[in-house]
């Protein structure tokens, strides 16, 4: 009953009538990650399905958004930060983590189209490599039939209440052995991607979501005025890491970057992005290495006097229908973070 009448006031017109009244004196920092042609409910065998946009979704909502509200690049925003100036009313900063290659094949029109310029950070580690992220690959290993006799990293214990067998898994058991690898030392992470990727016609079979930007279409998107910013190296959870092993993510992972590009990389998202998954030592490094923004994945608003390596964001998932992403972006998100 309450999605017809969502649908019904969209298509009235309520929203963009409403959305143009609202006088929001923060911005909404919008996070995306990768995009599909197809229907949410045709990706569900993918990593992380929810994080997948089907860009008929996400068309309507730039349009909307392009529409209705103020959208901003990071320099705007920046700008108006560091001088403590007032935003314009109802702003918004489209953002996608981890580099997907849908963002040039499917969103790159759509962003053009609006002349909307979004940041895009973007995990190096295996750009002109392995062609995807390490979490995609190890959920993408054990979720495929084709493969014979799998095996645990080694080292890992398996939780008996949810999987007893590589070879038996379901999602929750492969997210178990996720999380333990973003704990361990990249080197042992590395050796058991590695034993991943060798496997025959493994890469071949990558659905093309799961696919990350090669380095042409990271300079082709930042000379369309997309900002490029870090998303580390690896796309590990920096306050599990050594001071020295964090500098090296967030060094590295510039230094690529900026060689791709040829532009100053000066924004930042931490991987995970909640409050534990970074620390002050983190932000120290951040500002060493000459970043001036830095975004986490804690929802919310921002308004001018906040702390600019602490930016939050509103994630929006992958399965929202026009009808209720506009409802969120005009009642529900200002009425549960603007306070």
């Amino acid at each position: 009953m309450r999605q017809n009448i969502k649908k019904l006031l969209y298509s009235s017109g309520f929203y963009h009538t409403v959305a143009k009244q609202l006088r929001l004196n923060k911005i909404g920092v919008l996070c995306y990650h990768g995009l599909t042609a197809k229907d949410s409910e045709a990706v569900n065998h993918i990593p992380n399905a929810f994080l997948h946009t089907p860009i008929k979704e996400f068309e309507l909502q730039m349009k909307f958004i392009s529409e209705a509200f103020n959208v901003l690049t990071l320099t705007k925003l920046w700008e108006h930060f560091t001088r403590r100036r007032e935003l314009p009313s109802n702003s918004v900063l489209i953002t996608f983590d981890d580099g997907y290659k849908t963002i040039y094949r499917l969103a790159k029109p759509v962003l053009e189209k609006y002349n909307i310029q979004p940041v895009i950070f973007i995990t190096t580690e295996n750009i002109g490599k392995y062609d995807l992220i390490w979490p995609d690959a190890v959920f993408l290993y054990y979720q495929d039939r084709t493969i014979p006799s799998k095996q645990f990293p080694d080292g890992y214990t398996a939780n008996p209440k949810i999987s007893s067998s590589p070879s038996q898994m379901d999602e929750e058991a492969i997210y178990d052995i996720i999380r333990w690898l973003k704990k361990v030392k990249n080197q042992k992470r590395l050796e058991f991607l590695n034993r991943i990727m060798s496997k025959p016609d493994f890469i071949s079979r990558i659905p093309q979501e799961c696919l990350v930007l090669n380095e042409d279409e990271i300079f082709q998107l930042s000379s369309l005025g997309f900002n490029i910013g870090s998303h580390t190296n690896s796309h590990s959870i920096l306050s599990r890491m050594s001071a020295e092993e964090q500098e090296n993510e967030i060094a590295l992972s510039k230094k690529i970057l900026e060689e791709i590009t040829s532009k100053p990389v000066c924004s930042f998202a931490y991987p995970e992005g909640g409050a534990h998954d970074f620390n002050d030592v983190t932000i120290q490094l951040l500002k060493k290495h000459n970043y001036t923004s830095a975004f986490t994945t804690i929802e919310g608003y921002d308004g001018k006097d906040e702390n600019l390596y602490k930016l939050k964001r509103i994630f929006v998932m992958g399965n929202l229908p026009i009808w209720e992403f506009c409802h969120r972006m005009v009642f529900s998100w200002p009425a549960t973070y603007i306070r």
